[in-house]
């Protein structure tokens, strides 16, 4: 009798624990959940931002930092890798002209980690307006006064048409911007 009720306190007393631990767990994916919906929210606000270049890029740089720390403190949460990658990938065309290199070039490797984690991430994940990482990568190279060749970087993450429209956009800027790119991609490699 005694047996049995140490036993089946030892029983309670684990199930209390893993009761909290999850609570704990589903606080804290609740809390990542609402610091990457800010920092989304931060970033669209800075992507439409009017002002000087450098304003912009500056607001986006905040948002990029930002969401970086957060996608560190989760190395293998999916979602926040492409959400990182997506907000590196506006800094990088909102640099000056010819400087947005290692910048593409860490938004690729995060792009890539994310799609390595969870095959379909750009198509699953949304914004709270809707839109998917992917169309929302589309839109931050959409804006590129850094003239990168998006089609070096972001080709395996758009679709031929996406990459059409954007070269279409900055086609004079971006014959110039080839040479650099490869030269880059040599150096890494």
């Amino acid at each position: 009798m005694k047996n049995n009720l140490m036993i089946t306190t030892c029983i309670f007393f684990v199930m209390c624990l893993l009761s909290l631990l999850g609570v704990a767990k589903a606080s804290t994916n609740q809390q990542d959940q609402s610091a990457l919906q800010v920092t989304q929210t931060k970033w669209l606000m800075a992507l439409d931002a009017k002002g000087s270049p450098a304003r912009r890029f500056r607001e986006l740089q905040l948002v990029a930092k930002d969401m970086f720390k957060l996608s560190r403190a989760h190395p293998k949460d999916a979602e926040l890798k492409a959400w990182t990658g997506v907000m590196l990938s506006s800094l990088a065309v909102a640099k000056k002209v010819g400087s947005g290199e290692h910048l593409a070039f860490s938004a690729q490797r995060m792009l890539e980690s994310a799609q390595a984690l969870h095959s379909g991430i750009l198509d699953q994940s949304h914004l709270a307006n809707g839109m998917s990482a992917r169309e929302a990568l589309k839109r931050a190279l959409a804006y590129n006064p850094s003239r990168l060749d998006v089609n070096v970087y972001y080709s395996a993450f758009l679709t031929e048409q996406n990459i059409n429209m954007l070269a279409t956009n900055t086609k004079e800027r971006l014959e110039n911007a080839t040479i650099s790119s490869q030269a880059v991609i040599q150096t890494v490699n």
